[in-house]
């Protein structure tokens, strides 16, 4: 049965795509089976990745409109929308679409649980799923917060802004954890694009100060290769695996068997 884990934040550009991908990747290297599912109206993950949502006809939305439990309201089976990517793991792709589905979500049976439902169809087939969230809190999020297993919050380095909103996100955490899913834990807090400024230096010592031992030891370093693989279609493993973050992102999957247990 599959460990599922949400990489999210609610302030944008703080590397949780890039995370998703990277340790989809990675994973999916070691011989673990592998599914990402990209809950973000934006479709970073699934651009990223090489492949153009307006071409797809099956994407996460198809699986999730109408969606009710053993699907007596509609929705595909998650299995017809699973894309096999070249890099030995599986994508649940997605559209724009999927903000306005948000809104048919609201009326839809036990509503939080939506996605969650859909993934069981599916987790005796994986190991690990990870969930890459929309950079808001919206009824997307709380559901891949209701889905998982635990939640991965990457955190921006070299931004004053850093440490914005995520007083919000614990809150949404701790609102998932009274409720939809009290299983919910936090996996840990990773600091991204770090470049050893001044300003990165603040935002560990925060982080340090606010998260203790929720901060993963790992540190991803700024490096341009992490903004071409994406330009390639291709997770970083693939495109540079010999880089300075292709390294930092294997130590931190290696943290991550520690916590998970995987």
């Amino acid at each position: 049965m599959a460990y599922t884990i949400a990489c999210s934040n609610i302030k944008g550009g703080t590397g949780k795509t890039s995370t998703v991908s990277s340790l989809t990747g990675i994973f999916a290297s070691q011989g673990y089976r592998v599914l990402a599912v990209d809950c973000d109206p934006q479709s970073n993950l699934t651009i990223g990745l090489g492949i153009n949502p307006d071409n797809l006809d099956k994407t996460l939305v198809e699986a999730l409109v109408g969606a009710g439990p053993n699907n007596t309201n509609g929705g595909l089976p998650l299995s017809e929308v699973i894309i096999p990517m070249a890099e030995g793991f599986g994508l649940v792709p997605a559209h724009m679409a999927l903000q306005a589905l948000e809104l048919q979500m609201v009326s839809m049976f036990s509503r939080e649980k939506v996605l969650r439902r859909k993934l069981e169809e599916v987790k005796d087939r994986y190991d690990l799923i990870f969930l890459d969230c929309s950079p808001s809190i919206n009824m997307l999020t709380i559901n891949a917060l209701t889905a998982a297993d635990s939640v991965l919050v990457p955190v921006q380095a070299n931004s004053f802004y850093a440490l914005y909103g995520m007083s919000q996100l614990m809150n949404t955490i701790r609102y998932v954890q009274s409720d939809p899913n009290p299983d919910l834990k936090v996996l840990g807090v990773i600091l991204t694009m770090s470049n050893n400024t001044r300003i990165a230096k603040e935002v560990s010592g925060q982080l340090k100060e606010n998260f203790g031992d929720n901060l993963f030891n790992s540190i991803i370093r700024l490096n341009t290769k992490l903004a071409e693989a994406p330009a390639m279609g291709q997770t970083i493993s693939t495109y540079a695996g010999d880089s300075p973050v292709a390294e930092d992102y294997r130590n931190l999957a290696e943290e991550i068997k520690v916590r998970a247990k995987i």
